[in-house]
């Protein structure tokens, strides 16, 4: 087996730990969007962009920090009372009718327009929005 459980926690959790301090960042950045739009009546769509690019990275890339940590959203007022062996049978159960197909479905139907969004080199259709990386 090329990764061991530990392996695989150990780099959720510092994939975890990195991706927090994106929180900090984010709130930097919308502090001083709010701060510039009220106090001297400017801001730029690319400072929004941002916003929800960062908002994006924190929640894809600690998605399995928090399944690790066991804090995923889930009924619990059924889940509380169920045996850990019901709990188990019930993650296991979720993680392969719901979440597993899901994911499959989001990355397939996703693919070609990545494909294309990267051949024809898009950009944001907002003026002002044009933080690239590249």
């Amino acid at each position: 087996m090329i990764f061991s459980y530990k392996s695989i926690n150990l780099l959720n959790k510092k994939i975890g730990h990195f991706v927090s301090y994106f929180s900090i960042l984010l709130i930097i950045i919308v502090c001083f969007d709010v701060f510039s739009r009220y106090v001297f009546n400017y801001t730029t769509a690319a400072i929004a962009e941002l916003e929800w690019h960062l908002f994006a990275c924190i929640f894809l890339l600690n998605a399995g920090n928090t399944l690790r940590l066991d804090k995923h959203v889930r009924v619990d007022a059924l889940y509380s009372n169920f045996s850990p062996k019901v709990k188990s049978i019930v993650n296991i159960l979720g993680f392969f009718i719901f979440l597993s197909p899901f994911c499959y479905i989001i990355i397939d139907a996703s693919i070609p327009y990545v494909k294309n969004s990267f051949i024809i080199m898009e950009t944001s259709t907002d003026p002002g929005a044009y933080l690239s990386v590249f």
